[in-house]
């Protein structure tokens, strides 16, 4: 299957804001020449919700999309007051007493003994600088340190060369301990949480025209620094030859990504998937190195396998983005007072609608099951977008639309395209990054089967249908292929390399590689040498 490429006009979702700033100016200036535009019709067509309301009488979007996430939601079953006591320090912002009332909380709750730090704010206010040096604690993300790692090495190792470290070479930074050590409660906190099945905090916008962009942006409760931690605990137990302990913050890690999906935006989803991926990657790196004993194998597959889904982010798309763009055409509605409109706001308000339904309809197509029909959809899609995307930067052009016309219609096309460019995101972008975290997945889920097998069998089976139906319901579909995961039995049948093709849709032979497009998700059990590995 042919994997699409992401249209050029993705790179520019944001970059187009000076075409939707001219026409607005041009469609300001010409206001004079026509007088107002035709009153908001309120409908599914144009607003989408019909109530709330604010009170000049458009659509409060941010009480609406309160009201979808709140329902349902107790003081029992919300992960989020458990989060905020973790994080409440991450805040860039400080929690508002209005938001801590709503989920029964008081501001004694967030206690400074609960305080989470990550490792490069922890390193320099808990171990001592070594003398001499002058760099930065937990600032070396790139460089793995030599064979002789001297205290400085140790000192400066973020994170992940931190857990590289440890995986290639058995050897652990005498200061990862401590680190683990020191958020015993914020260990706890996040396991309760995980097992939690809702994560609501109140959308509670700020500002003068209490945008929901205003609302949403606050609400990161769960980030790479968490997820950083539970894997720093898990390789840890990992080297005292704990798997137990080690899958249980992996089942974490996953738990913590599909809570992350409730919020509404598709950053939220891109993290969401990242954090997954991650849980996944930490499951493999367990996997590849330590053999489990079949019964706690058996139950962290059934775990793993019970999980819902982490969800696609057209639901975000559906809901949160398509209220954001909406809301946006509406900004300049609400200031007609001020600035009578020139432009037809149900007509934008019409524009804007069909191209969010138009990708929600495409990405409903299953690519793996259907590739033909999701190509040719994405094909024509992106080929229209280009086709907008060529004409908005000449600005003169919406200039002889607006001003050498005087037409209505001209200047609500001319500025709905221009907001469509500039706000819609491409399918194929998205896709990928679900389809990543698919396969990403499903490799984990195969990998653990062929663990059980082999500590049941006394070997690795010659095909992955050997585990069905036993350990996996049906053979892994890869996302990228729509065919099987690729799985090599080694020569010497001790191991295997099983693999995704990746999004360039080609088989790389299990390769991955920064600097080429070889880009095969892969799991090589037993794992390659350090100077062999995969970057």
């Amino acid at each position: 299957m042919n994997t699409p490429k992401a249209g050029r006009w993705l790179g520019g979702r944001g970059f187009y804001f000076f075409d939707t700033a001219a026409v607005l100016l041009l469609t300001t200036f010409m206001a004079a020449h026509s007088g107002p535009g035709p009153k908001l019709q309120l409908g599914p067509d144009t607003t989408v919700i019909e109530a709330p309301l604010r009170s000049d009488g458009t659509p409060d979007y941010v009480a609406a999309l309160d009201a979808m996430m709140s329902e349902g939601v107790t003081n029992d079953n919300n992960a989020a007051p458990l989060l905020l006591r973790v994080w409440r320090d991450r805040q860039e912002e400080p929690i508002s007493d209005k938001v801590l009332q709503r989920l029964g909380m008081k501001r004694e709750d967030l206690r400074d003994e609960l305080r989470f730090q990550p490792w490069y704010e922890w390193l320099p206010e808990n171990v001592e600088r070594p003398k001499g040096f002058k760099g930065r604690a937990g600032s070396n993300f790139f460089d793995m340190p030599g064979e002789t790692i001297s205290d400085a090495d140790w000192y400066t190792m973020d994170l992940d060369i931190v857990h590289r470290v440890l995986l290639e070479r058995g050897l652990v930074n005498p200061h990862l301990e401590g680190y683990v050590a020191a958020h015993a409660k914020s260990f706890e906190l996040l396991e309760q949480a995980s097992k939690r099945p809702r994560m609501y905090i109140p959308l509670i916008a700020s500002g003068d025209d209490k945008q929901l962009l205003t609302a949403i942006l606050p609400r990161m409760l769960v980030d790479f620094d968490n997820v950083s931690l539970l894997r720093s605990r898990a390789y840890l137990s990992l080297s005292k030859s704990d798997p137990a302990a080690a899958w249980k913050d992996v089942l974490i890690i996953h738990r913590l990504a599909r809570l992350q999906t409730q919020s509404p935006s598709l950053i939220h989803m891109v993290i969401a998937y990242a954090m997954a991926r991650l849980g996944d990657q930490t499951g493999m790196e367990i996997t590849s190195r330590q053999q489990m004993p079949p019964r706690l194998g058996r139950e962290v597959l059934k775990e793993l396998q019970q999980l819902p889904p982490v969800g696609h982010w057209t639901q975000a798309l559906d809901k949160e983005e398509r209220f954001l763009g909406l809301e946006a055409a509406l900004d300049n509605y609400r200031k007609m007072d001020r600035v009578p409109p020139h432009f037809d706001i149900n007509l934008i308000l019409r524009n804007l609608n069909q191209t969010y339904d138009k990708l929600v309809a495409i990405a409903a197509v299953d690519r793996v099951k259907d590739p033909a029909a999701y190509e040719a959809r994405v094909a024509k899609h992106e080929e229209g977008m280009r086709q907008l995307a060529a004409r908005m930067p000449d600005v003169y052009a919406h200039v002889y639309a607006i001003g050498g016309v005087f037409g209505r219609t001209h200047a609500s096309e001319a500025l709905s395209n221009s907001m469509r460019i500039t706000l819609m995101p491409t399918v194929v972008f998205f896709d990928n990054i679900a389809n990543n975290s698919n396969a990403n997945h499903k490799i984990l889920l195969t990998g653990l089967a062929l663990s059980i097998y082999k500590a049941e069998r006394g070997n690795y089976p010659d095909s992955l249908d050997k585990l069905v139906p036993d350990l996996l319901g049906e053979v892994p579909v890869d996302d990228f292929s729509g065919k099987p995961l690729i799985y090599k039995l080694a020569d010497d049948k001790a191991g295997y390399l099983l693999y995704s093709v990746g999004p360039n849709g080609q088989d790389d032979g299990g390769k991955r590689t920064f600097d080429t497009d070889e880009d095969d998700i892969v799991l090589q059990v037993p794992p390659p040498p350090p100077e062999d590995a995969a970057e």
